[in-house]
């Protein structure tokens, strides 16, 4: 109830419901996924290589990013990007 007096639409509601759910859901139903959050919750439980560049990719970037093809990152580090760490890539060239 709180959360339509705060003037939140019905869909998204709806919306942010099914996503938490599907969250909830692979967290519980996929080992990878589970490993991913307990590594980057825990980093001493296993290699952090991939979560280490995306976090400093984030930082590179600053607040309004570093423009298209100007991130210094992705020249390095994230020539191979991976699905799950798109954001990263995308995070330090284009702004928060």
């Amino acid at each position: 109830m709180p959360i339509f007096l705060a003037g939140l639409s019905l869909f998204c509601y709806i919306f942010l419901y099914i996503w938490n759910y599907w969250a909830g859901c692979s967290l519980l139903l996929f080992d990878h996924v589970r490993s991913r959050v307990d590594r980057f919750l825990d980093p001493s439980t296993g290699d952090t290589y991939q979560i280490d560049r995306s976090l400093e990719a984030f930082s590179n970037g600053g607040l309004f990013g570093t423009g298209p093809g100007e991130g210094k990152l992705k020249i390095f580090y994230l020539m191979r990007i991976r699905v799950l760490y798109s954001r990263s890539l995308v995070r330090s060239l284009v702004f928060l």
